[in-house]
């Protein structure tokens, strides 16, 4: 499912489970300067968002955005990845 909404700075989305029925996290506009939106995520540390330009394989976006299990390799990107956020590495 694809949607598309227009937000202004300051204003923000929440993303819900609606079968479950709770507010899973929210995201939101920080600033607008020309073309360029920053964005705000504020969800659960289950939850990975990655930029797709920094996803080092069509196959591990696949996977993701299919919903489809991770290979061995998949997994060590991420696990870098995630050290390299968490250590505030861009």
């Amino acid at each position: 499912m694809t949607l598309i909404l227009g937000r202004y700075k300051d204003e923000e989305l929440v993303v819900a489970d609606m079968a479950n029925k709770q507010g899973v996290g929210r995201i939101f506009v920080v600033d607008i300067k020309g073309d360029k939106v920053r964005l705000g995520f504020d969800v659960p540390d289950t939850y990975t968002i990655l930029r797709k330009e920094l996803v080092n394989s069509n196959d591990l976006y696949n996977a993701l955005r299919e919903g489809r299990p991770l290979n061995l390799e998949m997994m060590g990107y991420l696990e870098r990845f995630n050290k390299h956020q968490s250590a505030g590495i861009k």
